[in-house]
């Protein structure tokens, strides 16, 4: 069955349970104190295609010919405190920083829970944080590691021994980037406790994507990705079709027909790959020496992070798109195209027109 955009009873929830959350620009009267950097102004991207591509309508900024990437900020505060259980920043009230999630302020029982915690635990020192909210592949590649590149900076780099602070043990993919990117006066601390935290200094480096637009500013990707792309030249060899197993959170952007797609694919040079059966060093290395990939909307296509200049055909169960990834292929020099359905969300299972998708391809693809 079809599912529907639930636009107002989320609101409306989100008002009940944060009625005082604000942003970084209120903090004057929230009790903290702030002192902000601006390491590199924003950088203006064309977009052409943008406007005719039927973006989500709440997506949160404008839809143009141009795209600029927001100001690449970070925050010292004084004052904060750390929801462990949400990972949001907050004032000592409990109010959330908006700031502090990429995607939205959480919903389930465990912000019920969350707001209701009493007490805090202090922390010395200088202190900062690297999850969000969510937490997936591709927020802990493009979201949350982007971050890191600001800890990077000035003044954190000279700053002395720096605690990032982590509700748990890092995941396997976590651990995997942050090993290879991470500040070597920045040490991992998992820190256990049922209350709040309340650093003595909170080093709060702001979000260099927005909300559905993983638009990368070139600096970052300058200085991030010798870090962890493989030390020879690339070999364009890989046509590379994303396929979807059902995950915890059952079939989403299923493709029902994929046998027959894959067929018209396979004979034009593409392979199959289920991502998750690869390491990461793996995904790294075929994307590497990728030429061309198509692909549901999916994580997966985070990975187009460490391509260059390809072929990109993103599918999309809807009409009503998430510009997610077009906005990648933007700061990465990728050849976009998107083909859409005619399901009413953008999670449901669908079904492909397979000589729609085939005729996305460039020329030089056919048999």
């Amino acid at each position: 069955m079809s599912r529907h955009y639930r636009r107002k009873l989320p609101a409306l929830v989100r008002s009940l349970l944060y009625p005082d959350a604000f942003h970084l620009s209120d903090l004057p009267g929230r009790g903290m104190r702030a002192e902000p950097f601006r390491h590199a102004a924003g950088v203006v991207l064309s977009t052409p295609e943008a406007p005719g591509l039927g973006v989500w309508d709440q997506a949160p900024f404008a839809v143009t010919e141009h795209y600029t990437t927001p100001d690449l900020c970070s925050v010292i505060l004084t004052g904060a405190r750390y929801n462990l259980r949400l990972n949001l920043v907050t004032s000592r009230s409990g109010a959330a920083l908006i700031d502090s999630t990429s995607t939205v302020l959480p919903i389930d029982g465990a912000a019920v829970t969350g707001r209701l915690r009493a007490g805090h635990d202090k922390v010395s020192g200088h202190c900062t944080v690297f999850r969000s909210v969510h937490n997936n592949y591709f927020h802990t590649l493009i979201d949350n590691l982007a971050r890191v590149y600001l800890l990077r900076q000035e003044p954190y780099r000279s700053i002395g021994n720096i605690r990032m602070l982590f509700p748990s043990a890092p995941t396997r993919t976590e651990q995997f980037f942050l090993d290879r990117y991470l500040p070597g006066n920045i040490a991992i601390e998992v820190v256990s406790s049922n209350r709040m935290l309340a650093p003595e200094s909170l080093i709060f480096p702001c979000f260099v994507t927005r909300r559905t637009a993983a638009c990368l500013p070139p600096s970052y990707l300058q200085d991030m990705l010798p870090h962890f792309l493989p030390d020879r030249p690339r070999d364009r060899r890989h046509r590379i079709f994303i396929s979807r197993r059902a995950g915890n959170r059952g079939e989403l952007r299923v493709i029902r027909n994929e046998a027959q797609l894959y067929d018209q694919l396979h004979i034009r040079g593409f392979e199959r790959y289920f991502l998750e059966d690869l390491s990461i060093s793996e995904q790294i290395g075929l994307f590497y020496d990728a030429e061309a990939v198509v692909s549901a909307h999916g994580a997966g296509l985070s990975n187009l992070v460490f391509a260059r200049d390809i072929t990109v055909v993103e599918l999309h169960p809807a009409q009503m798109m998430i510009p997610t990834y077009y906005y990648l292929c933007k700061s990465m020099g990728h050849n976009y195209a998107a083909w859409k359905g005619k399901h009413s969300h953008f999670e449901d299972n669908f079904s492909v027109d397979v000589d729609q998708v085939i005729e996305l391809l460039p020329v030089e693809f056919s048999k």
